[in-house]
Order: C-alpha cells, then structure tokens, then sequence
C-alpha cells in the first residue's frame, strides 16, 4: 500500500527557526510568531509572547513529526521555502535524534548551493550540492529522492543524483532545524509533501518547475 504524507504549515511566519525579536514605540510590543500543526493527536501552536517595556525575544519552537511508523525506505519530499538569511539552513531533516543517521535537505546561502546529505551508520552515503544559491527573501522549490543508490536532488535551476549510498534507520521529521537544535532556517516554509515512496526523475522535476 502506498501512503502520502502531506504536511500543511500555516501560518508561514510561524515555522521561523531561531530568534524571532521586534521593537516598537509605544506602551506594548507582540511578537505574533506562531506556528500551528495538526499531528493526528490535536493541534498544536506556540504562544504569543506580549511585553510591556521592551521587544520580544523569543526562540522559535521548533515543528517535529514523529514518522517512526512509517516505511521510509525509500521516500520523496518536496519543499518550497523562503531563504530568510545570509546563513546556510536547515529546510528539513529526518533522523533517529543523532547525526549518526539523517537524511538533511539544506538551503546554503553562505556555502553558495543547496544541498542534500544522507549519513548512515555514523558514515556519510550522500553529499550532493546543486545550483541555486539561494538568496535572501527568496522562495524556493526543492525535491528529493532517498533509495538506496539512487539518490536525487532537484531544482528549478539544476539537479543532482548519487548511485550509491544506503538509507539510514529514521524516526523525527523536523522543519528548520537539525537534531542538536543548530543549523536554523531563519526563513519560511510555505509547503511541504513527503511519499512513502521513490519519485521517478520526472515527477521530481514536475515538482520544482
């Protein structure tokens, strides 16, 4: 049986990872940030943060969904995001908690790529980097494919794939951040879709078109 998990993150504003601040003038400031996302368990949202005297700063919560009872080997995703710093970021990550098994898809404007790493067993299986380099205030689509050797990484501007590599044992699905909490997005992400299955080439570059 084939299964679709599509994740809806509404509002965008909301899934900004790392330090979320504003100032005013005036009496009182809000930092409206937040982010709402239905797990299957009830919906769940971050608080405001009211001040009376000053600005907010806050770190954002960070959206995770337990995936452990899915099969995701193999798997796709499809993410269309907004670049919302100079810094590379995470745009998501799926792991077991540790850097030894993960699979990053990550938007690298001080690196100059976008790229997808895939590590196994503590072993690095997967490093692919392609065009764009993303810049700043602007939204992006990006599709992966995870199966063991055959791994794909696709963009409007380029693509890029990897024979060889195996699939790492992986339970979180995480946005805008890795497992240690580092490695921010510090931008948005306005969709996002992950399969329960191998996307054909086709299909991937339908996705970012």
């Amino acid at each position: 049986m084939l299964h679709l998990l599509e994740i809806q993150l509404q509002p965008a504003r909301g899934v900004i990872a790392g330090t979320a601040s504003a100032t005013a003038t005036g009496s009182a400031v809000f930092d409206w940030a937040q982010i709402e996302l239905n797990v299957g368990t009830g919906d769940v949202s971050s608080p405001i943060g009211p001040t009376t005297t000053g600005s907010v700063t806050r770190n954002a919560e960070t959206a995770t969904v337990d995936v452990s009872s899915l099969t995701l080997s193999p798997f796709s995703v499809y993410a269309n995001y907004v670049c919302g710093t100079t810094e590379d970021g995470t745009v998501v990550e799926v792991d077991d908690g540790t850097a030894d098994e993960r699979v990053l898809l990550s938007s690298r404007p001080a690196t100059g790529n976008t790229g997808l790493n895939v590590v196994d067993g503590g072993v690095s299986q997967v490093a692919i980097t392609t065009d764009p380099d993303p810049v700043f205030g602007t939204a992006y689509k990006v599709a992966a494919r995870l199966q063991t050797n055959l791994f794909a990484l696709y963009t409007a501007a380029a693509s890029g794939t990897d024979t060889t590599g195996t699939m790492p044992t992986i339970t979180t699905l995480r946005f805008g951040d890795i497992h240690d909490g580092t490695l921010k997005l510090n931008g948005w992400i306005r969709e996002f879709r992950l399969w329960t299955y191998a996307l054909d080439n086709a299909r991937l570059s339908s996705l970012v078109s």
